[in-house]
């Protein structure tokens, strides 16, 4: 979702604890992709005892094949989408309140570069976060 940034990382921690949306969606996702993987998996098994070889050695790939697309198409659109969105959501409202701190503990003091370096946004090369 945020390609494991902390700040993607804490927004998850903070919205599985206190979003029950979140949680909901999360589940469904997992649902949706045991319940695919389980199928192919059923289906494997029914084949191996009733179809021929030759033709099993294809039909698995196949099979497979059409279960992590059908669980991609159902749980990209009805899970991982709005998950996404409440993630990076989460990650704007926390900056959006980090700055709100800064400038009222009066770490703002005419240089808005200022309250990002005390507020830890500075990247390792010395720049500011977003900057390129």
């Amino acid at each position: 979702m945020l390609r494991g940034s902390a700040a993607g990382n804490a927004a998850w921690d903070r919205l599985m604890a206190g979003s029950e949306r979140f949680r909901r969606a999360e589940r469904r996702f997992s649902a949706i992709w045991g319940t695919a993987l389980l199928t192919e998996c059923v289906v494997k098994v029914i084949g191996a005892y009733t179809v021929p070889v030759h033709t099993m050695v294809w039909l698995g790939t196949v099979l497979t094949v059409v279960a992590v697309l059908a669980a991609m198409l159902i749980a990209g659109g009805s899970c991982a989408d709005p998950m996404e969105k409440m993630v990076k959501a989460e990650v704007e409202a926390e900056v959006l309140v980090e700055a709100e701190v800064a400038v009222h503990s009066g770490v703002l003091t005419g240089d808005p570069g200022v309250a990002r370096r005390r507020t830890g946004v500075v990247r390792n090369d010395g720049k500011m976060a977003g900057q390129l």
